[in-house]
């Protein structure tokens, strides 16, 4: 007697689509804000501070690295307004600037891990921006004295550090680069944009299946 046998599998829809980047960064702060839903803190830079090499905030501690001339040139530009960055004002009356050489970079230390992080960035120069540290991109810098939002959040995992770059292939002395209204923060695991498309496909099979009549099995 022989018996029939009948799988029905839909398993190579799921692993297919398990490998998605965890890290997914974004250029206009209403979708960042749309994508974590969370009440994250904020940092408008408004206390006063001279310039240094480094600045400790709430949660997060800014510092030049790399700097050739081992120099101070972390600014208050309420105090001292940088060349190129009259605009950089996004939040307040408080931004934070860096004088970067061609071999400096701004280092953003979190004090605990987080998992997403917002910010206004202004440069004197148009180009591009290397970001490092714990995540990886390159950002356009399509304007001078044009303020741009740059934001990232880890889906499945947490960073502590991040550090912004200015691209120094055309020859040039430095760059002025000025940091605004930054949001910051662990948010509550959620899925990922395309993880969500993921299991709306694996929803939509398994409604399928279930509406197909029911096999028999002859013996």
């Amino acid at each position: 007697m022989h018996k029939a046998l009948l799988i029905c599998c839909f398993c190579g829809a799921l692993t297919s689509c398990t490998a998605v980047q965890s890290a997914v960064f974004y250029t206009n702060r209403a979708a960042f804000n749309a994508a974590h839903a969370s009440v994250l803190n904020f940092e408008g830079f408004e206390a006063n501070f001279f310039n240094d090499s480094s600045q400790a905030f709430a949660g997060f501690t800014v510092s030049e690295t790399n700097e050739a001339n081992a120099g101070k040139l972390l600014y208050q530009l309420r105090n001292f307004g940088l060349e190129g960055l009259s605009n950089a004002f996004t939040e307040g009356t408080g931004a934070i600037g860096l004088t970067e050489q061609p071999t400096s970079k701004a280092n953003f230390s979190f004090h605990s891990a987080i998992n997403a992080f917002g910010i206004d960035i202004t440069a004197s120069r148009a180009g591009t921006m290397t970001v490092g540290g714990d995540v990886s991109t390159t950002i356009t810098v399509a304007d001078a004295n044009s303020p741009f939002f740059f934001g990232v959040i880890d889906f499945s995992g947490t960073f502590s550090n991040i550090t912004f770059a200015h691209d120094f292939s055309k020859p040039q002395a430095t760059v002025n680069v000025g940091w605004d209204a930054a949001d910051y923060g662990l948010i509550s695991a959620v899925p990922e944009p395309s993880a969500l498309a993921m299991w709306g496909l694996v929803g939509v099979i398994g409604l399928m299946i279930a509406r197909r009549p029911r096999c028999i099995v002859v013996a």
